[in-house]
């Protein structure tokens, strides 16, 4: 297993050899996804703690979660108005999504869309090479299927090794391709791992346990990054080692804090990428062979061709509507209304199964709208929204 100090990828990578052979096969037969379409990938985050109430430590609340996925994707998609956007020539929207499950393996509706509360009877995880409860134990027996669910956990990190360990990833798995022995993890322990100080962004809310400078929820970016199959911008090695982007400049080193105009191995270094070691203050850009290389692995690695939503839409002519994402928390009996960005003049309603009136116009301004539905009964409702000049959406919620 190879272990880095801050954001780290786990296990040993596959052989360069193997694993971009493969990579350049893929991207030269053009099996890759279309650069063209966005594809949705439904997200389960296992919340581990040790007994604490909801939004208390490790059992980070409802809210913090679904603001890195926002990060996410803010970032994946280089949304405008947002930490996510950059202007460099080289910066892609990747076209991958991220969104909360709905339903749990059994076709139950989750109290709380995308997380799984899990106790874990520890007060931390300790993760070395030579000791790893998180992938001996805790992953195997709570993993949801990885062909249906990409399983992120958030846990409170301990041990020695782990003290300035933010997060790591499962890289793809080339088992089953031919002409690959490589591996890397098996379908039991597919998946991210964030520690709970990391995973998500002060930006949208007070999150007290959030550690800068890595609280704006970059490392899931990072990590995800390499669950997508990219490398470190400097290769992990010396100025000899890239990461097999021509539009990631060689680097000689890991980069740390924000050293603007940083030079080595000829060229300034990339250290607002993603794939660098930066403060997340730094970071905002994937590049357009990044995520080639990103729709190639969901194109063509197992587990990760499975999972893959695609939306058959260009991103060109996509509407608003499919944007959107509206859900309830059971819990706090909360409606969320989502917007890929900031809107104006957006009124909201809430029609019973018989179209009669239960909640009238409430004005929405923002991209992340919240309203209290605790006095609804429950039951099935549909959500209604008009702009000034017409209904552009509605979606069937269900109150519990």
């Amino acid at each position: 297993m190879a272990f880095d100090s801050l954001r780290r990828v786990e296990y040993s990578l596959p052989s360069l050899e193997d694993f971009e052979d493969w990579l350049n096969e893929k991207m030269t037969q053009d099996t890759r996804l279309k650069s063209d379409q966005v594809y949705r990938i439904p997200v389960i985050v296992h919340v581990v703690h040790n007994g604490e109430n909801p939004g208390e430590g490790a059992n980070i609340s409802y809210e913090q979660v679904v603001s890195q996925i926002q990060v996410l994707n803010e970032d994946f998609r280089r949304m405008q108005g947002t930490r996510g956007y950059n202007d460099d020539p080289a910066g892609a929207d990747t076209g991958i999504e991220f969104h909360l499950a709905e339903y749990g393996p059994d076709g139950e509706v989750l109290g709380e869309p995308g997380i799984d509360r899990l106790y874990g009877g520890r007060d931390s995880w300790p993760s070395s090479p030579l000791r790893n409860p998180i992938e001996t134990e805790l992953k195997p027996s709570t993993i949801w299927d990885p062909d249906r669910y990409f399983n992120i956990w958030t846990v409170n990190f301990g041990g020695f090794v782990s003290r300035n360990l933010l997060g790591y990833a499962q890289f793809p798995d080339m088992s089953g391709l031919d002409g690959l022995s490589g591996t890397n993890g098996s379908a039991s322990t597919d998946g991210v791992v964030i520690g709970y100080q990391y995973f998500g962004s002060s930006d949208k809310g007070d999150f007290p346990d959030l550690y800068a400078p890595f609280d704006l929820g970059r490392t899931t970016t990072h990590e995800v990054g390499h669950w997508l199959g990219l490398r470190h911008i400097w290769g992990d090695g010396d100025c000899s080692v890239d990461d097999y982007c021509s539009d990631t400049p060689n680097a000689a080193e890991p980069n740390y804090g924000c050293p603007e105009g940083k030079i080595s191995c000829n060229s300034i270094d990339m250290i607002n990428n993603y794939l660098d070691y930066t403060d997340d203050t730094c970071m905002d850009i994937f590049t357009n062979c990044q995520k080639e290389r990103m729709l190639t692995v969901l194109g063509n690695s197992p587990r990760r061709k499975e999972l893959v939503e695609n939306t058959g839409t260009s991103v060109s002519t996509r509407e608003m509507e499919t944007k959107i994402n509206v859900y309830v928390n059971q819990l706090t009996k909360t409606l969320y209304v989502e917007f890929p960005q900031p809107v104006d003049n957006v009124s909201l309603r809430i029609l019973n199964i018989d179209g009669r009136l239960v909640v009238g116009e409430k004005q929405l301004n923002s991209s992340m709208n919240n309203v209290n539905v605790s006095q609804i009964k429950p039951g099935i409702y549909i959500v209604v929204l008009n702009d000034e000049e017409s209904k552009i959406f509605s979606s069937k919620i269900i109150i519990q």
